[in-house]
């Protein structure tokens, strides 16, 4: 609240700028703009890698301890488990962000859910190793992080200045909203098919988000970039 220059003022008065350039270069009233539209294949591809990338990682996470601790782990282990599992999703987004940059949002998405389907494989196949569900949830953390990340600038990428804001809330609370079913979830899901049923079902979260991007990419509507769009490098993870 207190950050000056408002980033959004900025953000739409440089639009603004640009629009009036592009105006101007096509010979058209320069005071009279036409409005930037939403780029609705980007938005909905975005929505959906930050949803279900933060379901995932929200339903393994919050059961983890309980699987732990039922075999025996001690409060250290589980405790250093979360921690590592913490550093993985936060220490590094300015690396993803750099990589949105520089590979893409796309190629970032697509990054961060390989690296969920690697750490969903390490905690579904090494459940009753206290190392593998360990180096699963690091994994798990850096996943999250690249994916949330890339999924949050190809939201800003896609969003017309003015309706950034609103759009932004409508991601937020998707998020919140989809990380708190999946948690609600994992559990019915643990007692009904135990701690490698619940990773190998939240697979089928990392695909549907696979499958968007690719059938986005197939049918030619590749995400553009709209005025005024924040590099990711600038951009954090959102807070759980």
């Amino acid at each position: 609240m207190a950050l000056r220059p408002d980033p959004l003022r900025v953000a739409r008065r440089l639009a603004l700028e640009q629009e009036r350039r592009d105006a101007a270069a096509r010979g058209a009233d320069a005071e009279q703009p036409a409005a930037a539209v939403d780029d609705r294949a980007g938005i909905r591809l975005a929505l959906i890698a930050i949803a279900l990338s933060h379901a995932t990682m929200v339903s393994v996470m919050a059961m983890t301890p309980v699987h732990l601790t039922d075999h025996g782990a001690t409060l250290t282990i589980v405790g250093l488990t979360i921690s590592l599992h913490i550093a993985g999703m936060y220490a590094l987004s300015p690396v993803f962000g750099v990589l949105s940059d520089r590979l893409g949002r796309w190629g970032t998405i697509l990054l961060g859910q390989g690296m969920l389907v690697a750490s969903l494989l390490m905690t579904g196949l090494g459940a009753e190793s206290e190392g593998w569900v360990v180096a699963g949830l690091i994994a798990l953390g850096l996943g999250w992080s690249a994916s949330t990340v890339a999924g949050s600038a190809l939201l800003t990428d896609s969003t017309a200045p003015a309706r950034r804001t609103i759009v932004q809330g409508r991601s937020d609370l998707l998020m919140s909203g989809s990380g708190a079913v999946g948690g609600a979830l994992a559990g019915v899901v643990l007692a009904l098919a135990g701690y490698s049923g619940l990773s190998f079902a939240a697979l089928a979260l990392t695909a549907v988000v696979v499958v968007t991007l690719l059938l986005t990419r197939t049918a030619g509507r590749a995400p553009r970039r709209l005025p005024a769009a924040q590099p990711a490098a600038d951009q954090r993870a959102p807070r759980r």
